[in-house]
């Protein structure tokens, strides 16, 4: 994935903590598409992405920020977008 790629949020698409304590997002229009519970890092990658932030980026704050490498981080960005993709 390139990683100056960038995405658009979706309007119908809300992102909450709920009150156990885990993230989810949720589609507003479509009770098809369901809801889909995050973990932490899942969801540090998606408020990235929503704050306008290309995959690189994304990339570049999630390696500083657990220390890792960012070739990994980049796959598992990867796989985060392309499951929301689906």
């Amino acid at each position: 994935m390139d990683k100056n790629k960038k995405f658009i949020k979706p309007e119908n698409i809300f992102f909450r903590k709920n009150p156990a304590g885990t993230y989810v997002l949720a589609n507003a229009e479509d009770d098809d598409l369901g809801i889909m519970e995050l973990e932490d890092t899942a969801a540090e990658i998606w408020e990235c992405i929503i704050s306008g932030k290309n995959v690189g980026e994304v990339v570049e704050t999630l390696a500083e920020e657990y220390d890792s490498d960012p070739d990994e981080i980049h796959k598992d960005v990867e796989e985060f977008i392309n499951q929301l993709l689906e």
